[in-house]
């Protein structure tokens, strides 16, 4: 009997299935399947860059939806997608492999000059080499970018949290989702300016791109983990504790959800489990706090959100939330739960 991919199989569940099964004996191998990205060092110890690899694949209708977004801002979208997973690995891009399946009779030739167009701009501007690909037709658009980046420094692990450490996320979170709810014509209480509705439905289709910003942070070993915000920040912190199996402790309080968000939705909370934020939640020592914010400037911050303690479950680490400093604190599953979210980050399956 054939077995089917029904909802009861998650993304992470099947992501396990075929890691079960998948060798990652390389030469120079450093990780594999489970960060957010692949990676491969020198051989044998020698002296040379690090490969970082990621691939990052968007779908019509499950993504993205051709209603309000444009071929040129879908370019941008998917790369500024996949980068952020270099960026989140602390290295930098260089070459990426583009490919495209294309509804036969529903996208015409300025669309796809559009979306090269657009690529072709942010890869540039990025200084990444689109060297490869593969095309074909489908029922749905269908784009996928594979993105190898360098970096003479290794890469910073989402595994390698340490106890003590303080938890740090940059810029704002929740914008990309209020653009979304903009786009989908969801602002019932109309209580958001139009620039600052331009700019959250200018998040949403390009998003966010922290390149530089992360390199900063791994060449210079201010940081010991570091994950990007994809699924939402509560799924992605989790990623982290599962990872680097230790527990860690959430301020919501501290967590800066714009202002708009703010105004938007009545439960503001809604935006930590949105995802597509892109921007970068690490873990950094105590005696680099100076450093961090030093490196925060007028258009960015960074804001400490989170301790890690060590755990006293090394099977079941757990991520715990408390709304204020002295506050009691809940395990997430029960205070998302009590707060009436059915999940904690954006489900693919």
């Amino acid at each position: 009997m054939v077995k089917t991919l029904d909802s009861t199989f998650s993304e992470f569940g099947l992501i396990d299935f075929l890691d079960s099964k998948f060798s990652t004996s390389l030469p120079g191998f450093v990780k594999g399947i489970g960060d957010d990205c692949a990676v491969i060092g020198p051989r044998d110890d020698r002296e040379g860059s690090y490969l970082v690899i990621s691939v990052d694949t968007m779908v019509e209708e499950k993504h993205f939806s051709l209603k309000y977004f444009s071929s040129f801002e879908l370019g941008i979208k998917l790369i500024n997608s996949t980068v952020s997973d270099i960026s989140a690995m602390g290295s930098v891009p260089k070459y990426g492999l583009l490919s495209l399946s294309i509804p036969e009779n529903r996208i015409d030739f300025n669309f796809i000059k559009g979306l090269r167009d657009s690529i072709n701009l942010r890869a540039r501007e990025l200084g990444l080499f689109i060297i490869g690909g593969d095309t074909t037709s489908s029922k749905e658009l269908f784009l996928s970018l594979t993105v190898i980046g360098e970096s003479k420094w290794k890469p910073v692990l989402r595994s390698t949290a340490e106890v003590g450490d303080d938890v740090w996320v940059s810029g704002e979170i929740g914008l990309s989702f209020l653009g979304l709810n903009l786009l989908q014509n969801r602002d019932k209480r109309g209580q958001i300016s139009k620039k600052n509705k331009s700019r959250a439905i200018k998040r949403h289709l390009e998003g966010a791109e922290r390149v530089r910003v992360g390199s900063y942070l791994a060449s210079n070993n201010l940081v010991n983990s570091m994950i990007d915000i994809s699924d939402g920040l509560i799924q992605d912190l989790n990623h982290i504790v599962e990872s680097s199996k230790i527990d860690i402790e959430l301020e919501v309080s501290k967590i800066p959800i714009s202002d708009e968000v703010n105004k938007h939705f009545s439960n503001p909370l809604v935006s930590l489990t949105g995802g597509e934020d892109y921007e970068l939640l690490f873990t950094a020592k105590k005696e680099n706090r100076g450093k961090i914010y030093e490196l925060a400037s007028r258009d960015l911050n960074f804001t400490r959100i989170a301790k890690v303690k060590e755990s006293k479950n090394h099977i079941k680490p757990s991520l715990y939330v408390v709304e204020r400093e002295k506050d009691k604190r809940e395990c997430v599953e029960k205070f998302f739960r009590r707060k009436g979210f059915k999940t904690l980050g954006y489900v693919h399956f």
